[in-house]
């Protein structure tokens, strides 16, 4: 009976979090209890977050705390000290991103000042995935595909779920070759057609795919394009073909049956 009245309390925590009402309205204990069940599953924090908020004041105290004076309260374990000692660290990276400048990239050679900063130090192949918001300011860099192979079919699943995370209204690319040239491979080229072409139905543009080498950089995006829409022509085609066949088996069955 205990443990379904502590379930349900966490679960009545948790919807009151994610009310949006409720939550601006939330104090600092409960804030700090809801943070707690994830360090510790089977316990009542409740007590355990008054009595860190009694020994140090507040919920930013808290986290600021020694990780030795965070092992004096009662019930605080290690695991719970070191759980806390998280969050500062994640905060200072989340206001890095929010104080970051936003940087234009409608050029390649603006892409480039904002990407090799970035990739220069990269030891194996990486593939970058620049998300830009609609004055083409660059808000985000992220490595999705890190080692010497690159698996569209993985490289696609994951652009494809940053993007719904991130929301942007479109996108550019940039890898190196840190022990060769900057001369695209085939592979190179026809993973980025592939990936223009997915992003397409998501209404998605691909404005840039640069590459980083030994030698210095270039855009493949010229040739992207070029064989991009030689696709779209062929596709074109096809089902201009197909509709025609179509419309004379149509009209062959009408002919039989008068």
């Amino acid at each position: 009976m205990e443990k379904l009245i502590h379930s349900g309390h966490r679960e009545r925590m948790r919807t009151k979090l994610m009310n949006t009402n409720g939550s601006s309205q939330m104090l600092e204990h409960e804030l700090l209890e809801i943070l707690l069940f994830y360090a510790q599953p089977r316990k009542n924090t409740n007590e355990i977050a008054h009595l860190l908020l009694r020994e140090f004041g507040t919920l930013q105290k808290v986290f600021d705390a020694d990780p030795k004076d965070l092992l004096l309260v009662k019930g605080v374990s290690s695991n719970i000290a070191a759980f806390i000692k998280l969050f500062p660290k994640m905060f200072n990276i989340y206001d890095r991103v929010l104080q970051a400048p936003l940087t234009n990239v409608s050029t390649t050679r603006r892409l480039k000042n904002y990407v090799q900063p970035i990739i220069r130090e990269a030891e194996n192949e990486n593939l970058y995935v620049i998300y830009i918001d609609e004055k083409c300011d660059a808000f985000c860099c992220e490595p999705l595909i890190r080692g010497n192979s690159i698996e569209i079919r993985a490289c696609l699943e994951d652009i494809i779920l940053s993007i719904q995370r991130k929301g942007p209204k479109a996108i550019s690319l940039a890898h190196n070759h840190p022990f060769g040239s900057c001369i695209p491979s085939q592979e190179d080229i026809i993973s980025t057609i592939k990936i223009k072409y997915m992003l397409k139905f998501m209404g998605i543009e691909v404005y840039d795919h640069i590459i980083f080498g030994n030698d210095g950089y270039c855009s493949i995006m010229d040739i992207v394009n070029e064989e991009f829409n030689k696709m779209l022509d062929a596709l074109d085609g096809h089902n201009k073909s197909y509709r025609h066949i179509q419309s004379v088996m149509l009209y062959k069955d009408k002919g039989s049956a008068n």
